[in-house]
């Protein structure tokens, strides 16, 4: 007799997944860089994952699960992902999009309303 409901997977997941998580990341790294805030670059997120792939299912809570997954802080390091432009292939296409993965170390994202290191030495020093 077989089992009743969903079959299990096992924590697989399609390849597509992590394009898709990179992606994301690549939006919301984007934003987080030119100083959005955090809930602009969940967006921008997914308005990068729309634009390459438009029928890919993206949500915030999705790309909420791919930061805790990708950019948790007991992480010493982490997958980038770069766009590539006038790329040539070994037989020399010009292929449409390329991407480049990169490890690096966690990116340090300042709070908005933070003070300067300056201010903060004037007031202690009072």
């Amino acid at each position: 007799m077989s089992l009743r409901g969903r079959p299990r997977k096992n924590g697989t997941q399609p390849p597509s997944a992590l394009f898709r998580a990179l992606l994301g990341l690549y939006g919301y790294d984007k934003a987080r860089m030119a100083g959005e805030k955090y809930e602009e670059g969940l967006r921008a997120a997914i308005e990068e994952v729309h634009r390459v792939f438009p029928d890919m299912p993206m949500s915030a809570t999705e790309m909420k699960r791919i930061l805790a997954e990708f950019r948790c802080k007991s992480l010493l390091s982490t997958l980038y992902l770069t766009k590539r432009d006038n790329l040539v292939t070994l037989d020399g296409k010009t292929p449409g999009m390329a991407w480049a993965i990169h490890i690096g170390p966690q990116p340090g994202y300042p709070r908005h309303n933070a003070r300067e290191d300056q201010l903060v030495t004037q007031i202690l020093t009072r």
